[in-house]
């Protein structure tokens, strides 16, 4: 079974490798001290949350052909959301947050979604008139 974007399969490497580096950069920036978001709009954080799991969701979604294993990839990521917003709550300055866990699903269901429709290739350039 070739998880690939392409025969060769060389793509796939490097994607994981990217993917297992944003895991812990984010694992790391949702558990650091006193973070502070630099823009005062109220709620803005979640737009930080949304892209992040977005991401997080479109690197594997991009190499995984397997309809189970997107099914695996949301439950994982959902799962790594709750167990972060969980451990903010024992982080100085860092507060649990069912806004943020709602920003991270919607992120990884979007990721899925374009990773998918990626692979598929249905967002090739359209013709021109």
């Amino acid at each position: 079974m070739s998880l690939s974007l392409d025969a060769e399969g060389k793509y796939s490497p490097f994607i994981y490798a990217l993917w297992g580096f944003s895991i812990v950069a984010v694992t790391v920036l949702s558990l650091y001290p006193h973070a502070e978001v630099p823009i005062g709009v109220r709620g803005i954080d979640k737009v930080g949350h949304f892209f992040a799991y977005l991401w997080l969701a479109l690197l594997p979604a991009l190499v995984m052909k397997s309809p189970r294993r997107s099914v695996l990839l949301f439950a994982g990521l959902v799962s790594l959301g709750v167990l972060l917003e969980v451990g903010q709550m024992y982080v100085p300055g860092r507060m649990f947050s069912f806004a943020d866990m709602g920003a991270d699903a919607a992120g990884v269901i979007s990721g899925i979604f374009m990773g998918k429709r990626y692979r598929a290739g249905l967002w090739k350039r359209l013709p021109a008139k």
